[in-house]
């Protein structure tokens, strides 16, 4: 599992969690023992050995070296490494939903292209916006050599991802579990509380601070910033 925040917030949504209450004013699963149960969970595999937390800095490659070597059994990992263990692996493996706990759950993720409001090329970037999105030789060639997920039905309905998918199945399970897509934690404060969570995440896994108390002091901080 990579430095990331994405992987406890699809373990706290299978969990029947959710990362911020109803009306955004705080967090929803420290309170209700959520939050309790993914961090004991990881934490008690982690100090059984059975879990390994990379450092921060170039976590995704270390975990990818790891599981490519044949360090670790399985791995938490995004479905845009598929391309790259294509050539780095000399065996065989699967890909598989992320595990269910009380429900199938996993955040969307993903990035954004904007246009910015000030630019004096809006034509032309419009213009890139839609070759990107349209055009077969545009972002689909990305999808095809990392194995990112297509994000445009015309990309999933092409001949080529098809065919691909038909080819190599385990690229196409990550699209299949957008059936149990879910996010819980969109506000425009999300960054500065995103910054919150990774320090109690690396209190955890790196400090192994209690669990419990990490967590109501990440709360605390999470409704201070969401009150501003």
């Amino acid at each position: 599992m990579p430095y990331d925040t994405w992987y406890p917030i699809a373990m706290i949504s299978q969990a029947g969690g959710k990362f911020f209450n109803d009306g955004n004013t705080s967090v929803d699963f420290v309170d209700n023992g959520v939050g309790e149960k993914v961090f004991g969970f990881l934490k008690d595999l982690q100090n059984s050995g059975a879990f390994y937390y990379p450092p921060q800095q170039d976590s995704g490659n270390i975990v990818n070296k790891m599981f490519t070597e044949g360090k670790v059994a399985m791995m938490y990992q995004s479905t845009g490494s598929i391309g790259g263990l294509m050539s780095a692996v000399n065996f065989d493996y699967v890909t598989a939903f992320l595990p269910k706990d009380q429900v199938y759950a996993n955040p969307t993720g993903g990035a954004n292209v904007a246009l910015l409001s000030g630019s004096k090329n809006k034509d032309a970037a419009w213009t890139f916006v839609q070759w990107m999105d349209t055009d077969p030789q545009g972002a689909q060639q990305f999808i095809v050599q990392s194995g990112y997920l297509p994000f445009t039905k015309a990309m999933v309905e092409s001949k080529e991802i098809q065919d691909l998918w038909a080819k190599e199945p385990n690229r196409k399970v990550a699209y299949d579990q957008l059936e149990y897509a879910v996010d819980t934690n969109k506000d425009v404060a999300w960054p500065e509380v995103m910054h919150e969570f990774f320090s109690a995440i690396e209190a955890i896994f790196y400090d192994s601070k209690d669990i419990k108390s990490t967590l109501d002091t990440f709360k605390k901080e999470a409704e201070r910033i969401l009150s501003a």
